[in-house]
């Protein structure tokens, strides 16, 4: 027999119960996250960008900046939900 046939991996130490915080996501969690954090984005990207801003040359871009903002808010926010950071951050 080989050494890796016989010996058993040494486990991380765990904090809090078995699972933790991935047993309580799921896709109504990320649809949670996804609105609340879009809304903060939202309420955000309002304020930076006030509707009608223009440019020098009269293009409106407050409108496309909000809705990045917003896109991205909405995503980070049902990732986290639904847990996909949890692994890379242990929670």
């Amino acid at each position: 027999m080989t050494v890796i046939d016989t010996e058993i991996p040494v486990q991380p130490p765990q904090h809090g119960k078995a699972g933790g915080l991935l047993h309580r996501q799921n896709i109504a969690t990320g649809l949670i996250g996804g609105v609340g954090l879009a809304g903060v984005m939202g309420v955000i990207a309002h304020f930076m960008f006030p509707p009608g801003t223009q440019t020098e040359n009269f293009s409106v871009w407050g409108s496309n900046a909000t809705f990045l903002m917003i896109l991205v808010g909405w995503v980070v926010g049902l990732l986290a939900g639904i847990g996909a950071f949890d692994g890379p951050f242990r929670w």
